[in-house]
């Protein structure tokens, strides 16, 4: 896959959530990176990729004060969205993880038609014939209100800091291997609020050394700790249907009541 002015590379598709990292007692009101940029600067710039994506694929892993989100199945323990950012086609997993077994709720939307299946897996089994233990066939359903990748990205740039906000932030940049590459992960002395409504606020985030490209968020809300891993920017294969054979067929029309 190929991102802006990349070699060829394999994207990491799930995220490996980053350590929460101490703050020393010395933070520069500017941290720089290894490439010398500081925290404003960078996250200027990769915010502008996010406005300015064709396509991407995100996952987004989810945790509570609890501990894991979906352990009660009612929000994902992880999600994996991906698509053309202007278009109408995309693909959606919501994962559900409890006990030994993972549930996924699969959604791809292509060509104005939306197909929807639910399947379970046994965690750590052997993959093979036996595995998913169950999986339902697809099944065409009516296309959800404001389901889009456009939604989506506007979801996340409103739930961070515009361009300019984080000018001044005290913050400590850090040198990591991400995605099989350099990085530098800028963590926030203060967690930083969004650019919509203000109960999300960006924690961190980590970009490509070399390049700036943006590939992580960190974000925290009430109760809730979220990171975003970005991939396939500007590269995202076209969403395709289902086989036929995999789609279910619509259920049998009811038999009009007996007259008299």
């Amino acid at each position: 896959m190929m991102r802006p002015d990349r070699s060829p590379r394999v994207p990491a598709r799930r995220a490996v959530p980053a350590a929460v990292l101490g703050l020393g007692a010395a933070l520069a009101l500017t941290a720089c990176g290894a490439s010398g940029e500081d925290a404003s600067g960078a996250w200027d710039r990769a915010r502008a990729q996010l406005e300015g994506a064709q396509s991407v694929r995100m996952t987004t892993e989810v945790g509570t004060d609890a501990g894991v989100a979906g352990g009660g199945m009612g929000v994902p323990d992880a999600t994996e969205v991906a698509g053309a950012v202007d278009g109408g086609d995309l693909l959606y997993t919501g994962e559900f993880r409890a006990g030994q077994h993972t549930a996924r709720d699969e959604i791809r939307v292509v060509g104005g038609k939306q197909y929807h299946r639910f399947v379970v897996e046994e965690r750590g089994g052997v993959a093979g014939p036996e595995r998913p233990e169950y999986a339902q066939k697809w099944q065409e359903v009516p296309v959800g209100q404001g389901l889009s990748m456009r939604a989506v990205v506007d979801g996340l740039l409103a739930g961070v800091p515009a361009a300019g906000g984080l000018e001044g932030a005290a913050a400590e940049a850090d040198g990591i291997r991400r995605s099989g590459e350099d990085a530098v992960r800028y963590v926030l002395e203060q967690p930083v609020a969004g650019a919509g409504d203000g109960t999300t606020r960006l924690k961190a985030f980590t970009v490509a050394e070399d390049d700036g490209a943006l590939l992580t968020v960190e974000t925290v809300a009430p109760g809730t700790e979220g990171t975003v891993t970005f991939s396939d920017w500007n590269a995202v294969e076209p969403v395709e249907a289902p086989a036929a054979d995999e789609i279910a067929a619509p259920p049998a029309a009811p038999e009009p009541a007996p007259a008299g």
